[in-house]
């Protein structure tokens, strides 16, 4: 393709004809004649914005003809448009939730921003009593001197690039472990809890674009490799306390909506595992089941489980594990939350093959939203080993069979095709196995709500003449805001839609149903 001269334009034409599959496949499969496409650019290629000349768009019409993306496309280009319109319509912010000075009964500020600066404060003014009135948490050079020169810390990691000491997450998240002191605990406290208070600050509070209509205006666009949503600012990877701050306006709800445990249900629809499609014909709460499963207990709270569950377990456990069910100990409740989230965080994880290391890295790593202390710090790499050992070979088998078989079909084609909605990952890098166990089911998943999205949104325009309006997307959850009166209405229409069946084809019909809508004034209630 000859576009014009310069550097620029030079990485362009390549990046254009070296892509998968080539221009020159592209003409041959459109029978046009070989040779460049000549187009007259006056336009010096100055920026890096591409150029879509009009000779060339005939082309790529017949490619998408011959290829069944004609679909694909007019579906993504409606799906532009919706959430164009979801960008114009905005998220209300409450403004005294956000700025309120009130204090509570505790003493603490109503409002999430003068609470995270008295974090902020806080923590600095601690850091200072310990390393003295200069430390500035905010250079990475103090924090050094601080937990290595003065408080004695050993090197946990290095850089890669400078070759110096790291101080980032993964660096505190070790520290925190080899704390022997109240002193070095708290100032590892401090230095975690400012980091915390600044990226909220400067994220979700200072950094936000709120408009003279009291919105945020958030623009989405749809991601290539998955088909998944994307926001930007970030309008999707909210914690609880930024999502107190969001509101629908008077006269108005905000319904949300989820598929509950999507990809879990899929990943069984495709491996065909009988127990997993059993457990959730019969309505057996699957996490619950996982956690005795793994951790030898019974569950203690009534929300977590059901007669079907009991039953099951009753079942299935001296079959897997070889003990009497009745026999294993009662939680306190205090322990069992612990429990639960640690058994959901390893099967999340554990269900697209990553290694014990991984896993255990990974769980290292979390902390409490709350009091942001770790949540599983004295957490071995060979508890979670053994926990993978019984994950894979006695619980779960049919798992590591369908993870040989996925990753052979894509090596084999070298690509991953989603029979949803046709879209294609082509793997020209080389084939990372987690990449080609991720991509097969979150397409999947994003492709159904997708076109579900566009479909709710239509129902919406004709009801209601667009004043209820889908406003966010994250991944496998809606929400909407909708007059008061169509509230109930508009949850469910969404899970109507979401809940009915899905005809794959070559491997049969399933469904990802939708667990039953929240209706609320502010988004952290839906």
């Amino acid at each position: 393709i000859t576009i014009g001269a310069g550097s620029r334009t030079r990485r362009v034409r390549r990046r254009v004809t070296s892509a998968p599959p080539s221009v020159a496949a592209l003409r041959h499969r459109s029978g046009l004649p070989a040779g460049p496409v000549q187009v007259d650019s006056r336009v010096r290629c100055g920026t890096r914005a591409t150029v879509a000349p009009a000779r060339f768009d005939r082309a790529l019409h017949e490619v998408r003809e011959r290829s069944s993306m004609t679909t694909l496309y007019r579906e993504e280009v409606a799906l532009n448009h919706l959430m164009m319109r979801a960008t114009q319509r905005g998220i209300m912010l409450d403004l005294e939730r956000r700025d309120s000075t009130v204090l509570d009964k505790d003493g603490k500020p109503l409002g999430l921003a003068p609470q995270l600066r008295l974090q902020r404060d806080k923590a600095l003014v601690e850091l200072q009593a310990i390393g003295g009135g200069a430390v500035n948490p905010r250079k990475p050079a103090h924090i050094k001197y601080l937990l290595f020169d003065m408080l004695g810390f050993p090197i946990v990691k290095v850089s890669a690039k400078s070759g110096k000491p790291a101080v980032d997450k993964e660096a505190m998240m070790l520290l925190e472990l080899l704390a022997d002191t109240d002193v070095k605990k708290r100032a590892l406290h401090c230095i975690v809890s400012h980091r915390q208070a600044e990226k909220f600050l400067s994220t979700f509070v200072d950094g936000l674009p709120i408009l003279a209509d009291q919105r945020l205006h958030p623009s989405w666009k749809i991601l290539t490799t998955s088909g998944r949503m994307n926001s930007s600012p970030n309008a999707q990877n909210w914690a609880k306390k930024v999502k107190r701050l969001f509101r629908a306006p008077p006269g108005f709800k905000l319904v949300g909506i989820d598929l509950s445990q999507a990809e879990l249900r899929y990943i069984a629809f495709l491996a065909n595992y009988v127990e997993l499609l059993r457990m959730y014909r019969e309505e057996i709460n699957v996490h619950t089941v996982n956690a005795s499963l793994l951790f030898g207990v019974r569950c203690p709270v009534p929300k977590d489980t059901n007669p079907q569950t009991e039953a099951y377990l009753t079942e299935m456990y001296p079959r897997l594990i070889g003990k009497d069910y009745a026999s294993l100990p009662l939680l306190p409740k205090g322990q069992w939350k612990f429990v639960r989230t640690l058994g959901k965080l390893f099967v999340f994880a554990g269900n697209y093959g990553a290694l014990a290391e991984t896993i255990h890295g990974m769980l290292r790593s979390k902390r409490d939203p709350d009091t942001n202390e770790l949540l599983f710090p004295d957490l071995r790499l060979d508890e979670i080993e053994a926990l993978h050992v019984q994950w894979t070979r006695k619980l779960h088998p049919a798992l590591p069979s369908w993870w040989d078989m996925t990753a052979f079909q894509i090596e084999r084609a070298g690509r991953s095709k989603c029979p949803i909605s046709g879209r294609v990952r082509w793997f020209r890098g080389g084939f990372k196995r987690n990449e080609m166990l991720n991509v097969r089911v979150q397409t999947a998943v994003a492709s159904w709500m997708n076109q579900c999205t566009l479909e709710i949104q239509d129902v919406f325009d004709r009801e209601t003449r667009g004043w209820a309006q889908i406003n966010q997307q994250v991944h496998d959850a809606l929400t909407v805001e909708a007059p008061d009166d169509y509230a109930k209405r508009a949850g469910e229409v969404m899970q109507s839609i979401l809940s009915r069946e899905i005809h794959v084809p070559g491997v049969g019909t399933t469904r990802l149903p939708a667990d039953k809508a929240d209706i609320g004034q502010f988004m952290d209630e839906v």
